[in-house]
């Protein structure tokens, strides 16, 4: 035996360092004058004996200036950019992210105070509302009414008719035993 092809192989993995992408929006307060949160993740993991990524380094925090009290709404925040692929070839996989978002109104609602209506219009909407829930809970309790009376009158018409079916064949059973007296003698 003897060695052949002595030549050194190209190495086919590159050290590739671990990459993160860039820092997501702060999160919520965790509590009146507390401290907000902002995270970001790992686009490329270290491979080959590339440097790995810090695990502290993936969250961040400040100081909180929230106002307490105040009335505050969970929204979907815009989807990130796709990711780097994870294969440089065949089937690979992109993703991307979005996260909840703090806001001080839901989303399409607008404040009263942009609102074009004026106080007597709300006030007089309020009202035309307030009629519109007296009449709707009008007209449930008769619909409720309606139903006890239909039901109690299924009932006694029920109880009427299985009597009358069991006095007829009652005076039926009465009548032939009669007859069968009568032929006897």
């Amino acid at each position: 035996m003897e060695p052949c092809e002595e030549a050194h192989c190209k190495d086919l993995c590159q050290p590739q360092d671990c990459m993160w992408e860039e820092w997501g929006d702060w999160g919520a307060c965790d509590k009146c004058g507390g401290q907000m949160k902002r995270f970001r993740s790992i686009v490329q993991i270290a491979s080959c004996g590339g440097k790995n990524c810090k695990p502290a380094a993936a969250e961040e925090m400040t100081e909180c200036p929230r106002k307490c009290h105040e009335l505050s709404y969970c929204v979907w925040g815009e989807w990130g950019n796709f990711g780097e692929c994870t294969t440089t070839c065949g089937a690979g996989i992109q993703s991307r992210t979005r996260r909840l978002q703090v806001v001080n109104e839901p989303l399409g609602v607008t404040g009263l105070s942009d609102s074009s209506l004026s106080p007597e219009d709300l006030s007089r909407k309020l009202d035309e509302l307030e009629q519109r829930a007296q009449t709707l809970e009008s007209q449930r309790q008769q619909q409720r009414a309606m139903a006890f009376v239909a039901g109690f009158l299924g009932l006694v018409a029920f109880i009427a008719f299985s009597r009358r079916s069991s006095w007829s064949e009652e005076h039926r059973y009465t009548a032939a035993s009669m007859e069968a007296a009568s032929d006897l003698e």
